[in-house]
């Protein structure tokens, strides 16, 4: 299956989150042991922010996140140099009704490693 794109440009507030995962053993004296958990222990989370879309805008949106459930990654084309080559899956949105024509859309994307 063809990992699908997203192209809508992020607003500003916008920004990257760098997750590392470690396997950690805590040993007598107080010695600890750590070790990097798998080959992509060194994740990326990027918090994506939308303000004053239209409210089709919003929806198509909100959409393309539901549509993908948080397990099918996708492709943000519109993301800043090196971002923009890399798969996500977003697990976490909002909604936030700014008027009644207008809305902002907060996304937490996670990079995505499968092939």
């Amino acid at each position: 299956m063809p990992t699908k794109k997203l192209s809508l440009a992020v607003s500003s507030g916008s920004g990257v989150r760098h997750q590392v995962r470690v396997l950690e053993k805590k040993l007598g004296d107080g010695y600890t042991q750590r070790a990097a958990e798998g080959l992509n222990s060194v994740t990326l989370k990027y918090e994506a922010v939308w303000t004053g879309l239209t409210l089709k805008a919003a929806a198509d949106l909100i959409k393309f996140f539901q549509a993908r459930a948080g397990t099918e990654p996708f492709i943000a084309t519109e993301l800043p140099p090196p971002l923009e080559d890399k798969k996500w899956v977003c697990k976490d949105w909002s909604e936030e009704w700014v008027s009644a024509e207008r809305r902002n859309v907060r996304a937490m994307f996670e990079e995505d490693f499968s092939l």
